[in-house]
């Protein structure tokens, strides 16, 4: 893979912390807990780096990088319901449903102002 400068990007490192965070605090979990809302949370949440990378690789085409943002911050939404969820059914502590989602919506920030400033990355 051809260096696409996204691991300089802030919504990248804090995107990989998220992921990390999530599968530390589910790794705690017992086996006999629903994992179907545990596996959707964290499918959503490591697709929020992929598309940031797939989007600085595709950074050539507007279009595309625009599209590729936007199914980023479709999948933070997308972690965002599921942590509603978990927290509703208490597959997850309170607290870590607030802190994620927190942090969701830090992400959200951060892909908003990196597609807004779209213009800027030589596309």
């Amino acid at each position: 893979m051809v260096d696409s400068g996204h691991e300089d990007l802030t919504v990248y490192q804090f995107s990989q912390e998220f992921v990390e965070a999530i599968v530390e605090a589910v790794d705690d979990l017992s086996q006999e807990e629903d994992q179907f809302i545990i596996q959707r949370i964290l499918k959503s949440a490591k697709n929020i780096p992929l598309y940031i990378v797939q989007a600085m690789d595709g950074r050539g085409d507007a279009e595309k990088f625009a599209n590729t943002i936007t199914e980023a911050i479709g999948e933070t939404v997308e972690v965002e319901v599921w942590l509603a969820v978990a927290k509703k059914e208490g597959q997850l502590l309170k607290e870590d449903c607030e802190d994620f989602s927190r942090d969701c919506e830090e992400i959200s920030r951060l892909l908003y102002r990196l597609l807004n400033q779209a213009d800027g990355l030589n596309m």
